[in-house]
């Protein structure tokens, strides 16, 4: 969580097409961090035969 704080503070402190850009590195930082941990949660769903 620290790093998005962080990111929030860089993007809150630029303009225009800086903010944009840093708005979609955090973004992207954000995917690659979450990635495994969604990933390996929707092929847990899509393996089980339990519906709810």
């Amino acid at each position: 969580m620290t790093l998005f704080k962080a990111g929030l503070d860089v993007i809150m402190a630029h303009e225009g097409d800086e903010r944009e850009a840093y708005t979609r590195e955090l973004k992207t930082i954000l995917h690659r961090y979450l990635e495994p941990m969604i990933r390996d949660d929707t092929a847990a769903r899509a393996d089980s035969h339990h519906t709810p």
